[in-house]
């Protein structure tokens, strides 16, 4: 028997076989975000983080007990991956061709329109298993000719609705979200 290094897809086995995907990531994955909310919404009152953790902890193992909970995740993380990889090469690409600085309205549109594109893919691909619609295929609805001429049109009264400023609406996002982290 030799003696040496696992590889990296035999660690993954491994872990997966204890249950590190199934149960220990899911249930941090809850407890932060249970947390996140009690604490950001201070439905207790302010400065009780002990009692927000322990409800967070409580919630999640409720939550991991759900082999649905569990499912839904996997899945949605999982396509996520992929659908933030799609939306990180379509900015590289765009911001090769277009100049992000001279075209920042352009840049935006293309960057929202094609982050709603991908998120309704997602969550119709991982909702499907789970909600059933009697037959009917919310993908391509959403992705039918004629939602995308509404998409169009919805980016297009955007545009008109948010008139050029000193600061426009894609520097008011930035700074807004600067300020959030």
């Amino acid at each position: 028997m030799a003696v040496g290094f696992f590889s990296f897809e035999e660690v993954l086995v491994q872990w997966e076989s204890m249950g590190v995907f199934n149960v220990i990531m899911p249930f941090m994955l809850f407890f932060l975000v249970f947390y996140g909310i009690l604490d950001k919404a201070g439905i207790f009152g302010k400065n009780r983080q002990g009692l927000n953790a322990v409800i967070a902890i409580v919630l999640s193992f409720f939550t991991i007990r759900s082999p649905q909970a569990i499912a839904v995740t996997s899945k949605l993380f999982s396509n996520m991956a992929i659908g933030v990889s799609i939306l990180l090469v379509l900015l590289i690409l765009f911001g090769f061709v277009l100049n992000p600085e001279k075209n920042k309205m352009w840049f935006m549109l293309i960057f929202i329109t094609t982050a709603i594109v991908i998120f309704s893919i997602i969550v119709t691909n991982v909702m499907k298993d789970y909600v059933p619609a009697a037959g009917f295929d919310i993908q391509a609805f959403l992705l039918s000719p004629q939602m995308l001429l509404l998409y169009v049109v919805i980016a297009l009264l955007l545009i008109a609705v948010f008139p050029k400023k000193e600061t426009n609406w894609v520097d008011k996002i930035g700074h807004f979200l600067q300020k959030e982290v």
